[in-house]
């Protein structure tokens, strides 16, 4: 991955270098070349190979050449990602299933019982435990690439134009001849030129305690990181003596803007028990969509039991009034005869 995006890098230096190949066509070959030289094994080559692919001398870089290189390759830092907003991250910590059929259960129990909210409260303050736990694992991995970036010291010197100056690392660019002493932070990945019992401390990068002495002697090209002696790199620090070295990498394309990209581009792998919580969520939240399906599958059946046997009793009162009401009738029908009768008889006499 990290190859690729070396070979993409430079792939785009290239198109940059040949569209502006009509203003000055001689600097740009010779950026170009430069451009390649960023794929090299530095530690291979001797020390006259080194200079003569970077095509620089002892006497350093001229300002000019500073001025296109700083352009080609950008400054000497380790680029940061985009932040995302700290709400974001936060509200981001309850974008799961489970804390979604949770939140719902506490606004059910709110809205069942209003004047007993103890059971919501509760959901929701465990919830919010829960993402603030997440919220401060991910500022980790921030903290971690501000850590790398500390390691970078702010000023260094370089021999330009045939003079030692102090310049700030950010303007550091490959082919640069760069002076290393004790107590100094190597301000980037360089190829020893001369050495004068210069030891290094390389735990930062490899974990070993151990300094290494470093000298300018050529190594095979399968040497493992931690062995190349010949080689300084960005974020280490000199423990004792000195040396004269020549920029090769610079920024994101150095070993420890390596590890800055991977540390930026990964997610933090899950814990066996976080693995095991979100198995159990899932698992409780499959049960309690279960439960739900048959307590309302229930309710309905219920529901309709119920309404049937309304049905059924209104039935039966209508049936039971009108029997009542037709043995009545029988009851008093002579009655009305007999009042029919004496209203005949008194209107003849009348």
């Amino acid at each position: 991955g990290d190859h690729r995006d070396l070979h993409l890098s430079i792939r785009r230096q290239r198109q940059m270098c040949i569209r502006d190949s009509h203003n000055d066509k001689r600097i740009n070959r010779r950026l170009i070349k430069v451009g390649l030289f960023l794929d090299e094994n530095h530690h291979s080559m001797s020390t006259d190979e080194v200079m003569k692919k970077l095509e620089v001398n002892r006497s350093g870089l001229s300002q000019s050449e500073v001025i296109k290189r700083r352009d080609l390759y950008g400054e000497n830092k380790l680029s940061e990602p985009d932040r995302v907003p700290g709400w974001k991250r936060f509200l981001s910590q309850y974008n799961d299933p489970l804390n979604y059929l949770l939140i719902g259960a506490a606004i059910v129990a709110l809205l069942i019982h209003p004047d007993e909210p103890g059971d919501a409260i509760f959901i929701f303050m465990v919830l919010t435990a829960n993402a603030y736990f997440g919220y401060w694992q991910e500022g980790q991995a921030e903290q971690a690439m501000e850590s790398l970036k500390k390691m970078s010291v702010s000023q260094c010197v370089v021999v330009r134009d045939e003079t030692d100056i102090e310049i700030p690392t950010l303007d550091l660019v490959p082919g640069d001849i760069v002076n290393l002493y004790e107590g100094l932070s190597v301000p980037a990945d360089i190829r020893i030129l001369d050495s004068y019992q210069c030891k290094i401390d390389e735990s930062a990068l490899t974990g070993e305690s151990i300094t290494v002495l470093k000298n300018p002697e050529q190594l095979e090209p399968s040497t493992l990181l931690a062995d190349r002696k010949n080689m300084a790199f960005m974020g280490t620090c000199v423990a004792s003596g000195r040396a004269i070295g020549v920029v090769v990498t610079t920024g994101m394309n150095t070993q420890l803007g390596k590890i800055a990209s991977d540390i930026a581009g990964s997610d933090t792998p899950k814990t066996p028990l976080e693995l095991k919580l979100e198995s159990l969520g899932k698992f409780l939240g499959f049960i309690a969509l279960i439960v739900a399906f048959l307590l309302f599958g229930l309710a309905y059946q219920a529901f309709v039991v119920i309404q049937a046997g309304y049905v059924g009793v209104v039935k039966r009162l209508g049936a039971v009034k009108s029997s009542e009401l037709s043995e009545g009738f029988h009851v008093i029908a002579p009655f009305i005869d007999t009042v029919e009768e004496y209203d005949v008889r008194l209107s003849k006499v009348t």
